[in-house]
């Protein structure tokens, strides 16, 4: 046990067990979430599909995920198990250049969260104008928006102009604000979460709307000329509102795990300055982004199957480079070669080359059973 105070006589107590577990479970989320973020931005990538739309976004969204956990994965974990077991003291200069990388990973997924939602609001709002919106410039515009305001938020803080930075007793480096630094990083928490929340909020209005004029044109016959069209219509929509149930999923799993963070740190900074409790609940935290792409898969049929046919097809290059034949790849080649033999079968049998069909086939199996083995 480890006993040690923060400078106000409140002693900071947390055991090597509490700290191992913590440590193996820290590098387990991380790691979970650099692969599984990784998969789905390779899966968008290959998939053309997914890429309409929203898609590239929530391809930028995948990378700026894996790369805070990534980022939190090279930086924290180590941070802090070298100030309680090697009894290291790491100076607080390291957390001015250490902090100023992680807080620009960390800015960037909050700002594309609340693109994302602005995406669907227009989507859901404005069917007919949304196509404007998803033009390349338009995307790459949003994304060049995400990394810009990131850079620019955190420019104040690097230059000390809201605070100064210190290397906690739990290992973990803090930012103490200063008079300006307290509303400016409350300006910051609360316009991210103001864009996306008030996002949200917007398209339930909108999708109420929509549910109460379906059923009062719901006994009004369509013309046969635009059922069609309608139905057309009726499948983007479809489509979209899928879409919206899957970010909305994944913006309520990130106030699940960042709320009790917020709520703590501005309202009792005691408990937070306890080792225990502080590294527990940036476990938490790292926790929106490690586990957001299952979300993905559970929520959305289109993403299921992105997934499915990638892993698929890495099994099958993996079993190919291992000299290894896929079962269904040999059948769909054993299938066509059959029918291309028998096919010359018939042609050799009638100018007397052969013995039989049944012959010509036995030999082809027979052939094809050996080369994949």
């Amino acid at each position: 046990m480890s006993a040690r105070t923060n400078g106000t006589n409140l002693p900071l107590l947390i055991s090597q067990a509490e700290l191992s577990l913590w440590f193996y479970s820290e590098l387990l989320v991380t790691v979970i979430g650099v692969i599984l973020n990784f998969v789905t931005f390779v899966m968008i990538l290959r998939t053309s599909s997914l890429r309409a739309g929203s898609g590239i976004l929530i391809m930028h969204q995948a990378f700026s995920y894996g790369a805070i956990c990534l980022v939190d994965f090279l930086l924290n974990p180590f941070f802090v198990y070298l100030q309680f077991h090697n009894r290291l003291v790491i100076p607080s200069s390291v957390c001015l250049y250490s902090e100023a990388v992680a807080d620009i990973f960390l800015q960037v997924p909050y700002w594309a969260m609340a693109i994302l939602a602005l995406n669907r609001l227009i989507a859901v709002s404005f069917p007919y104008h949304y196509p404007r919106f998803t033009t390349k410039p338009a995307v790459y515009s949003c994304i060049g928006f995400c990394w810009f305001m990131a850079l620019v938020s955190v420019i104040p803080i690097s230059l000390g102009w809201t605070g100064h930075f210190h290397m906690s007793a739990s290992g973990r480096c803090s930012h103490i604000p200063n008079a300006i630094g307290v509303p400016y990083e409350s300006f910051l928490t609360v316009a991210q979460r103001i864009v996306s929340g008030g996002s949200y909020i917007l398209i339930g209005l909108k999708i109420i709307g929509l549910h109460i004029q379906r059923r009062r044109n719901k006994n009004v016959a369509p013309e046969k000329n635009n059922s069609r069209r309608k139905a057309c219509q009726e499948g983007t929509m479809k489509r979209r509102m899928d879409i919206v149930k899957m970010l909305f999923a994944s913006y309520l799993w990130f106030q699940a795990c960042s709320l009790p963070l917020v709520v703590i740190v501005t309202y009792y900074p005691r408990i937070y300055r306890v080792p225990s409790a502080n590294l527990w609940l940036r476990f938490l935290s790292i926790c929106q982004f490690s586990l957001d792409p299952i979300i993905f898969y559970i929520l959305n049929k289109e993403f299921r199957q992105g997934y499915h046919r990638l892993f698929r097809t890495w099994v099958v290059t993996v079993r190919e480079h291992s000299g290894i034949v896929h079962p269904a790849s040999f059948g769909r080649r054993l299938t066509v070669s059959i029918r291309h033999n028998s096919n010359f079968l018939l042609r050799s049998k009638a100018n007397g080359r052969f013995g039989g069909r049944r012959e010509m086939l036995r030999r082809v199996l027979a052939s094809r059973t050996s080369a994949s083995t």
